[in-house]
């Protein structure tokens, strides 16, 4: 089992450009970062997890995944730290930036189906696990 350490010389500080707390969770510890202007120190890793666990929703530029709006800010890393909220969008792009016949998303009522073989009862060893017992 391969443990993860926190090098505790390598923090580095973080804010949340929103007026609401936000969560960060990083190796199953959560991280809280106060609402806007109040800045912690966190380990850097968890400032990298919490870029990606917090992007603004209908800004992700769909042709360049690495160009959206974040609502936390990392002074050194040179982030806009000016105060925004969370848009109202559902997804993650920002689907003015693609042709006009892909502006609008269709929802598809879509409900859990098991894909995985030990889920539906085809996989050999896997009947130990799903609760069938070795003798199934």
């Amino acid at each position: 089992m391969e443990a993860h350490l926190i090098n505790t010389f390598d923090f580095i500080e973080i804010g949340n450009r929103t007026s609401k707390a936000l969560s960060v969770t990083y190796d199953g510890k959560q991280w809280v970062l106060p609402p806007y202007p109040t800045k912690v120190m966190v380990p850097r890793i968890v400032a990298d997890v919490a870029c990606r666990q917090h992007p603004r929703m209908g800004t992700e530029d769909p042709y360049n995944p690495r160009a959206y709006d974040l609502l936390v800010y990392v002074p050194s890393w040179k982030h806009d730290d000016t105060p925004i909220e969370q848009s109202a969008a559902v997804e993650r792009i920002d689907r003015s930036m693609l042709p006009k016949d892909r502006h609008v998303a269709e929802l598809i009522d879509m409900r859990y189906r098991p894909t995985r073989a030990m889920d539906t009862g085809e996989g050999g060893n896997d009947a130990l696990f799903d609760g069938r017992g070795a003798g199934a």
